[in-house]
């Protein structure tokens, strides 16, 4: 190989004017230097690359050196704190106070106060509502649940229209213990003189668990038609009641007038009747056994009010006693 080399350096380096002696040994000489020439070059050049390789590997190792930076474990580093206001203040707009409960009429209060005061042998709830623009009341012992007697006749009305329309009243039959009558019969029976055959009937007819669930749906919470105790609400769920019969949502005109037209002609009148001398009264009695309640509607020219008196025994005579004192206030 070195000979071809040098062979090949020699015919490119060959004088032109030279013997043939001198040219020979010259030109092997001159290869030869050329080829040693070479080698150093390649060498030296190999060294320096390997240098500058060397010197680059350590020159990007002090950079990582110097950009090491040890890890910290997270509970270790110090915590920035930031104020940021809980979601609950930037989601809530602000605060409006709520409205103000309704005040009681003191007048009408110091009427019902003072006959409950004066009359402590007997257990008294009373609920007094202005209808209409007459935003007055009163009441004392309204959330108490007492039985209801005769008065959940008047509470079965609702859950009834729920299940037959007025207009089929007539057409529609129902048994009672003595006998088949048509529900309008039996309606009419139960309200205006308080039957109780036919009010167990139609209690059974809408189902008395039935008609707890609607009526409880609705916001009479202390009503309870089936229970152990018997019927049982309260004279703030009774005067509730009248004050929709009167003007709310849970009945339709038709179906209001026809109620209200049985209760102005009810046969028991010795009570909230007795006491209001010139009144239209649509109301409706309970009597048993330590029970005397009374709970009507009340017209007067435009004074119109709710009156409901429950009691554990006290006698008609003075629901009109007090009803006439509440008259008085409520129509001047």
């Amino acid at each position: 190989m070195h000979s071809s080399l040098r062979q090949s350096s020699l015919s490119r380096y060959q004088p032109v004017n030279m013997s043939p002696h001198h040219s020979g040994l010259s030109a092997a000489l001159q290869a030869e230097k050329i080829w040693l020439t070479h080698h150093v070059v390649l060498m030296a050049a190999v060294v320096l690359l390997g240098l500058g390789a060397a010197a680059s590997g350590v020159y990007w190792k002090a950079i990582q050196i110097s950009a090491y930076v040890p890890k910290v474990e997270a509970s270790s580093r110090p915590q920035k704190v930031v104020n940021i206001p809980a979601l609950a203040e930037l989601a809530q707009p602000e605060s409006t106070p709520p409205p103000p409960a309704p005040v009681a009429d003191e007048g009408l209060s110091s009427i019902i106060n003072s006959w409950v005061a004066n009359h402590p042998s007997i257990n008294w709830s009373i609920a007094v509502n202005g209808l209409g623009g007459d935003s007055r009341f009163a009441k004392v012992n309204a959330e108490k649940k007492r039985g209801l007697a005769s008065v959940y006749k008047l509470f079965l009305m609702y859950p009834l229209l729920q299940k037959v329309p007025l207009d089929q009243f007539e057409a529609t039959t129902i048994n009672t213990d003595s006998g088949t009558h048509s529900l309008k019969e039996c309606v009419d029976a139960m309200l205006r003189n308080s039957d109780n055959e036919c009010g167990v009937a139609v209690g059974r007819y809408v189902g008395w668990s039935n008609a707890d669930k609607q009526l409880n749906g609705l916001g009479f919470t202390q009503t309870e038609l089936y229970s152990n105790n018997g019927t049982e609400s309260s004279a703030g769920d009774a005067a509730k009641l009248l004050g929709e019969l009167w003007g709310g949502q849970m009945f339709s005109d038709a179906q209001r007038q026809y109620i209200i037209d049985l209760l102005k002609v009810q046969t028991k009148r010795s009570g909230i009747p007795a006491g209001c001398g010139g009144c239209a009264v649509a109301n409706k009695t309970g009597s048993l056994e330590y029970i005397n309640n009374d709970a009507g509607l009340v017209y007067y020219a435009d004074k119109n009010y709710v009156l409901v008196i429950f009691t554990d025994g006290a006698g008609f005579d003075s629901f009109a006693e007090l009803t006439s004192q509440i008259h008085t206030y409520m129509s001047g």
